[in-house]
C-alpha cells in the first residue's frame, strides 16, 4: 500500500486527515497508525453442541469457551484476543483487517484455555476442556456473520421455497442458501437470505478430536440425568447464548445430590434410619497429601461423599493447599510447588508407585478446572442438608484429622481401622471415636495370614464386599472413599445405625 493515485482509496481507510487553512495555504495533517508486521489469523470461536444417546436418553453437551475472538500466529504458538466491539473497530482493507493491539501477545502453552490448546493439537483429547450439559428444547439456527449460512443444531424438517430453481446446500450441521430468492421454512423459524455483505470465503478450523473420548470421561448418571427447561421461553437462542442455559458437570452433580436429599426427605425413607432426616449425617472423606519441611502439610487432592449409597463420590481438585503448623492454610504459589515436588521425590525415593501417583495427581490438580479443593467447598458439602450432627468418617484418619484442624473445620470424627486384637491373625473392624479414642464397635472378619497387626483398606474391603468397583488409577482418593463407604455400611448392618448415633449427640 502506497500513496499513488490508484492506492489512495485503501490508504485513506487507515489514516486520519485533518485540513485547515492558514496564510493562504491549505494544511493537511495526516495521521498514519503504527502497524506491526505481524500477520495473524482471526477466528470467531463457536462451540458446536454434540448429542450423546445412551439407553434411549438424548443428552446434549457443549464445551464452554473463554474467548469469543482469537487472533493466532501461523505457527499457532502465540495469540491475542478481541471482543465483539474491538472487532467492529477494526479497519478492513483489500488485503488485511487492521486491528488495535488492545491485548498483549500470549504464549500458547499448557496453561491456556481449552480452545487455544486445540489449535496446537487438533487431533488430541484436551483434558482441560470444561464440558456443560443442556436440554435442547427447540432447534437452534445460528447465523454466521455477514453470510447466508446457518449452523443448525437439532432434528428438523425443512421446506424450501424459491422463485427460481432451489439452490440450497445442506450439510450435517449447516445450511447455506446460495440464492437470495429462496427461503427455508422450519417448524419454528424461517431462514431468509440477504445480499451478501462479504464475498470472501474463509477457511474454518475444525478439530479432529474423537468425540467419544469426551463422553467416556462423563459418568453414566450424569448422562441419564434430565435437566429441566431453563430456556425461559426464549424464542431465538443462538449458540453464543448456550452458556446461560447449560450447566457444568459439577453443578449437575450437586443438583443430583440435592435431589436425592429432597426425595428422601419427602418419602421419609432412609437407608439407615429415619433419624438421619432429623439429626445425623455421616460424611466419608479422604485426602492425598505429603509433607514439606517436616511440619507443613501439602494437600494434593481428596474425595468426599455422603455415606448413603445413592450419593456419588465427589473428587476434590484444584491448586494444592499448603497447611503450615502455625499459619493460615492457603493455595500454594509456584515456588512452594517446586519445593513440594522435590520433597515428594525425596520421601518416596524407594516407593516409586507412590511417588508417581503423587506427582501425577499434583499435575492433574494444577490443570483441573474444577477448583473445589477449598475449605469453603468442603464445609458447604458437610453442612448441606442442615443436620444437627455432621460426623466425618475416615480410614486410619489421624492425618486427616490434622488436615481438617488446620483447615479450621471442627467436626466430630469417626475413625475406621482393622486390627489383630489378640495377636492370633484374627482381625476386627473397629469404629473409634477420635475425640477420646473410644472404641465404639468391633466386627470380627475372621483370619487373615499377614505379617503385622493392621490390614490396609483394600485388604479389609475385599473381606466384606464382593462388588467390582470401577478402578481408575493407583491411590485415587475416590476409590478409597468408595471402599471406606462399603466397610462403614457393612458394620452398620450388624451394629445398627440407631446404636451408632448414640455416641454422637450434641
Amino acid at each position: 500500500m502506497g500513496i499513488e493515485a490508484s492506492e489512495l482509496s485503501e490508504f485513506l481507510k487507515i489514516t486520519q486527515i485533518s485540513v485547515y487553512y492558514e496564510n493562504e495555504q491549505l494544511v493537511f495533517i495526516t495521521r498514519i497508525p503504527l502497524v506491526f508486521d505481524v500477520e495473524l489469523s482471526l477466528y470467531n470461536i463457536i462451540s458446536i453442541p454434540i448429542k450423546f444417546v445412551e439407553d434411549g436418553v438424548d443428552s446434549w453437551y457443549i464445551s464452554t469457551t473463554t474467548y469469543t475472538y482469537v487472533a493466532i500466529t501461523k505457527d499457532r504458538k502465540q495469540f491475542t484476543t478481541y471482543t465483539e466491539k474491538e472487532i467492529k473497530d477494526c479497519i478492513e482493507t483489500a488485503i488485511y483487517r487492521i486491528c488495535k493491539a488492545t491485548q498483549p501477545m500470549i504464549d500458547n502453552n499448557d496453561n491456556t484455555p481449552c480452545e487455544l490448546q486445540i489449535f496446537k493439537a487438533p487431533d488430541a483429547f484436551q483434558t482441560g476442556c470444561n464440558i456443560n450439559k443442556f436440554p435442547l428444547v427447540r432447534n437452534i439456527y445460528h447465523r454466521i456473520l455477514n453470510k447466508n449460512t446457518w449452523i443448525h443444531v437439532g432434528d428438523d424438517t425443512l421446506t424450501i421455497s424459491c422463485t427460481d430453481l432451489p439452490k440450497i446446500v445442506r450439510s450435517r450441521s449447516a445450511i447455506t442458501i446460495l440464492d437470495i430468492n429462496c427461503q427455508v421454512f422450519t417448524r419454528n423459524a424461517v431462514l431468509t437470505p440477504i445480499e451478501d455483505i462479504s464475498s470472501t470465503n474463509y477457511k474454518d478450523f475444525v478439530p479432529t478430536t474423537k468425540i467419544q473420548n469426551i463422553f467416556n470421561k462423563i459418568p453414566e448418571h450424569i448422562h441419564k440425568y434430565k435437566l429441566s427447561d431453563v430456556w425461559n421461553n426464549t424464542s431465538n437462542i443462538q449458540l453464543t447464548d448456550l452458556h446461560s442455559v447449560s450447566r457444568s458437570l459439577d453443578e449437575i452433580q450437586q443438583m443430583i445430590d440435592e435431589e436425592v436429599i429432597r426425595e428422601q426427605s419427602q418419602k421419609h425413607q432412609f437407608i439407615h434410619s429415619n433419624l438421619l432426616k432429623e439429626t445425623h449425617k455421616f460424611i466419608i472423606m479422604d485426602f492425598e497429601f505429603s509433607m514439606v519441611k517436616r511440619t507443613s502439610i501439602v494437600v494434593i487432592s481428596g474425595a468426599i461423599s455422603n455415606s448413603l449409597e445413592k450419593f456419588e463420590v465427589s473428587k476434590l481438585e484444584g491448586r494444592p493447599l499448603l497447611l503450615p503448623i502455625d499459619e493460615k492454610a492457603r493455595p500454594m504459589i509456584e515456588k512452594e510447588l517446586q519445593v513440594a515436588v522435590k520433597e515428594i521425590k525425596r520421601i518416596f525415593v524407594c516407593k516409586t508407585e507412590l511417588q508417581d501417583a503423587c506427582l501425577d495427581q499434583l499435575k492433574q490438580s494444577l490443570n483441573s478446572t474444577r477448583n473445589n479443593l477449598t475449605r469453603e467447598y468442603i464445609d458447604h458439602y458437610i453442612r448441606q442438608g442442615n443436620k444437627e450432627n455432621n460426623i466425618i468418617v475416615v480410614w486410619n484418619g489421624h492425618s486427616d484429622k490434622t488436615i481438617l484442624q488446620r483447615l479450621n473445620l471442627d467436626y466430630p470424627m469417626l475413625n475406621i481401622t482393622c486390627y489383630d486384637k489378640y495377636f492370633n491373625k484374627n482381625f476386627f473392624i473397629q469404629f473409634e471415636k477420635l475425640s477420646n479414642r473410644e472404641i465404639i464397635f468391633e466386627v470380627d472378619i475372621g483370619k487373615f495370614d499377614k505379617t503385622g497387626r493392621l490390614l490396609n483398606l483394600v485388604e479389609t474391603h475385599d473381606r466384606v464386599c464382593n462388588r467390582k468397583h470401577k478402578t481408575t488409577y493407583a491411590h485415587d482418593p475416590r476409590l478409597d472413599v468408595e471402599y471406606t463407604k462399603c466397610i462403614f455400611n457393612h458394620v452398620l448392618q450388624k451394629q445398627r445405625y440407631e446404636n451408632l448415633i448414640q455416641y454422637f449427640k450434641i
